[in-house]
């Protein structure tokens, strides 16, 4: 008989467990529930998400190509998007692109943006782009990367540096696949003999 009493008091007490579950997460979904919406991205109401902005710690992004192979990666000491719609403000970044091929080649800036849609990585404020090609260090201010396309292009002076010398340029185009570098206008070079 006893036994019958403790079950039935634990099957009661846990009937008004329940029922004060059940209560206390009805008020909680109506009172937070907007605020705390959680949407998919490309949804209609897509308009609510990120209004106030998302700050993130280390960041990073990576690809990869239909065979499985890496293509590119990024990282960043910091971002912030205040929008869905708007681009990822990046400190502290570092790109490497062109993994999935011979030559993967390296990118540094102090900080950037990556596109609304992730297809373009713009870098600036002292740009260092290594391994592009043997021995050859880029320096700028400014270049966008096409992620999908793996090219970089600037439009600001270039400076150029190899183990012999220097060159300059006022903007540039890589193609790091077809092993390119294209310097846009006022070209100039300085080369040691020997």
């Amino acid at each position: 008989m006893a036994v019958k009493r403790n079950r039935r008091r634990v099957a009661q007490r846990s009937l008004i467990a329940g029922a004060i579950g059940l209560a206390v997460l009805f008020f909680s979904i109506m009172e937070y529930g907007d605020s705390g919406r959680v949407g998919i991205p490309g949804a209609a109401d897509d308009s609510s998400r990120g209004a106030r902005g998302s700050f993130l710690l280390e960041p990073s992004g990576i690809s990869y190509n239909s065979s499985g192979k890496l293509m590119y990666s990024w990282r960043s000491e910091s971002a912030l998007r205040e929008s869905a719609q708007e681009p990822i403000r990046l400190s502290g970044l570092e790109y490497t692109g062109g993994m999935d091929r011979k030559r993967g080649w390296n990118a540094r800036a102090s900080s950037g943006e990556l596109s609304a849609d992730g297809s373009t990585l713009h870098m600036q404020d002292d740009v260092t782009i290594t391994d592009l090609l043997r021995n050859l260090t880029i320096e700028t201010q400014a270049m966008s990367v096409d992620l999908k396309k793996n090219s970089a292009r600037s439009d600001t002076d270039v400076l150029l540096r190899t183990p012999r010398g220097t060159t300059t340029a006022n903007g540039m185009l890589a193609l790091p696949d077809e092993g390119k570098l294209e310097l846009n206008n006022r070209v100039e070079g300085h080369y040691n003999a020997g």
